[in-house]
């Protein structure tokens, strides 16, 4: 155990690690629905149209 001394250091270092596991998986998960719809976006209008779409 080399957080023994500090089991409060030890615990917020896990607490930390665990949000950023879930974070990590939210923004995946967003990432990859955002990138289905564009693909969709993309099959149904054309390039030049898609390309007006961004800002």
């Amino acid at each position: 155990m080399p957080n023994a001394a500090n089991p409060r250091e030890a615990y917020m270092n896990g607490l930390r690690r665990k949000m950023g596991t879930v974070t990590r998986m939210l923004l995946v998960n967003k990432w990859e629905r955002f990138m289905d719809n564009s693909v969709k976006y993309t099959n149904l209008i054309s390039c030049n149209e898609y390309a007006s779409i961004i800002p």
